[in-house]
């Protein structure tokens, strides 16, 4: 190999090679990093199960409410819609302590802000914060708020992307909630 011409064609081959393996790498890391694409939720499917933590920490996940109907409510403290439509989604649980159990899902911002807004609507159900919205992505949520009922069987019974008043709610959410 004394030749520079097959010297520099070696060393650029290495090159190649080298960052044929650096991509490959990082191909495989995204892959296996990147949440699972479950599937927008449709109604008379199976709601996608998850786990994640509450404002507390404490793990929570769909399964816990087995045999109850489950209101989620994914929403965003800078998103308006969700603003507008939280005092009804307060008052709803405040009114009905035996109606379905709301789990409010924070789109991947801190427990700090989300605890903040939570104070500030006075929400006392559970408020689960998705981490860099791994599920909502999952799931293939992209609009906030979006409102799905599941019902005790762990079937989508309903599902609204968009802000809710009292009429929409009543009729595309409650109306829907098994008897």
């Amino acid at each position: 190999m004394n030749d520079p011409r097959l010297r520099r064609l070696f060393a650029l081959g290495l090159v190649l090679i080298g960052l044929g393996l650096v991509t490959s790498v990082a191909i495989i890391l995204y892959i296996r990093n990147r949440p699972a694409q479950v599937g927008f939720p449709r109604v008379g499917t199976k709601m996608a199960s998850f786990r994640m933590p509450d404002l507390q920490g404490k793990q929570v996940s769909l399964a816990d409410y087995k045999g109850k109907s489950v209101l989620i409510n994914a929403w965003a403290t800078w998103c308006p819609p969700c603003q507008a439509e939280m005092p009804m989604l307060v008052n709803y649980a405040k009114q009905n302590p035996n109606g379905p159990v709301i789990l409010a899902i924070d789109a991947g911002e801190t427990p700090d802000l989300a605890s903040a807004f939570a104070q500030q609507y006075g929400m006392t159900f559970p408020i689960l914060m998705d981490n860099n919205s791994r599920f909502l992505d999952s799931i293939l949520v992209d609009s906030l708020p979006t409102t799905i009922l599941v019902g005790p069987d762990g079937i989508v019974r309903a599902v609204h992307v968009g802000g809710m008043d009292e009429a929409i709610f009543t009729a595309e959410i409650l109306a829907k909630i098994p008897q």
